[in-house]
């Protein structure tokens, strides 16, 4: 089966304009973006940055505009790492984190996955945290937190446009060596 175009000049410059018009529409509508509450759509113009938009139905220009989504949600990221306290005890600590994106702008234009630079960068200022606390703080740290732990990470990730909601030691494993044994008992009270 084959298309056939009319014979008459006047009707083939309708039909190609016709094709036109239903080609133009169908671009303008591919434009339309739905945006949930939980995202933002960071828009770029030919690569220039037009900033974030929010949640609902948002118009990109087709051709022109480029839109990134960045959601908005708090993940869990557990970390574990190794690490040495205070008092010369090398520990390995499992903390739990809840990071997610503050920034939309910034979060997009990062170069690479933010949440995996985000994850070396928490680490390293946990395991500076641990490294200032005696081997004897870090139960108290586990079971009451500690605001420093939160405030050092969020200094940390701020570059990259996440913040973290929570930041909290899950576990601590400390190997039991002869030197850490005499060390608690120096602990005991005297009977």
């Amino acid at each position: 089966m084959q298309l056939q175009l009319p014979d008459s000049p006047g009707a083939r410059v309708a039909a190609l304009l016709a094709l036109a018009a239903f080609l133009a529409v169908l671009s303008a509508l591919a434009g339309f973006r739905r945006v949930p509450a939980s995202e933002r759509l960071v828009v770029l113009r030919f690569g220039r940055l037009l900033g974030a938009r929010g949640p609902g139905l948002r118009y990109l220009l087709p051709f022109a505009d480029r839109g990134l989504r960045v959601s908005m949600r708090k993940a869990p990221l557990d970390i574990w790492f190794r690490g040495t306290t205070h008092d010369g005890v090398p520990v390995r600590v499992k903390a739990l984190a809840l990071l997610g994106a503050d920034d939309p702008v910034r979060y997009a234009l990062t170069a690479d996955e933010p949440t995996s630079a985000a994850r070396a960068v928490a680490e390293t200022a946990l395991r500076s945290v641990i490294a200032e606390r005696d081997l004897a703080d870090l139960p108290r740290m586990r079971s009451e937190g500690d605001p420093e732990l939160l405030h050092r990470v969020n200094a940390a990730i701020a570059p990259w446009g996440i913040t973290a909601a929570l930041v909290t030691i899950t576990e601590v494993d400390a190997p039991v060596q002869a030197e850490l044994l005499r060390w608690a008992e120096t602990l005991k009270p005297a009977p």
